[in-house]
Parts: structure tokens; C-alpha cells; sequence
């Protein structure tokens, strides 16, 4: 998505570089832990309207699996 939003071409090395230093793994893991402790307090759509309101609950989902995974069950919170 980002090589397309601004129109850069996969052909090209120097666009592809640019395109993978926007994109950092540490950032991102760091936004999932501090996304699920509350430091984050809302999930949105894309703000360029290019996401779809149903991906909003789609990655809460997925950020509250990963955090299950990673982290393990919150204590007292066990309904089942």
C-alpha cells in the first residue's frame, strides 16, 4: 500500500529502499504491546480513507490474539 500511495515503482531499487525504510517491525511490535496495556486507547480506519471501517474491528481482533499469544490471558478476566 505504501509503494502505491506514492506512486512509487517496484522496478525501481532506489523506490523499493524507501518504501522498506518507512516500514519498521520494531515500531510496529512496540504499537501492539502498548496498543493492549490501554496506552492506546482507540483502533481507527485509515485516515486517508483507504481502509475500510470493517477492518477496524477485523485488527482489534487480531491485535487482542497476537497479545493472547504473546503475553498470555489477562488474569481475572477468564468468562468461560
Amino acid at each position: 500500500m505504501l509503494m502505491v500511495c506514492h506512486h512509487l515503482d517496484p522496478d525501481i531499487a532506489e523506490d523499493v529502499a524507501f518504501a522498506e525504510s518507512r516500514i519498521r517491525r520494531e515500531t510496529i511490535a512496540a504499537e501492539d504491546v502498548l496498543h493492549d496495556i490501554g496506552a492506546f486507547s482507540l483502533t481507527s480506519s485509515d485516515s486517508q480513507a483507504m481502509g475500510r471501517v470493517g477492518e477496524v474491528i477485523l485488527r482489534t481482533w487480531q491485535v487482542a490474539h497476537r497479545m493472547k499469544v504473546q503475553r498470555g490471558r489477562t488474569a481475572g478476566r477468564d468468562w468461560r
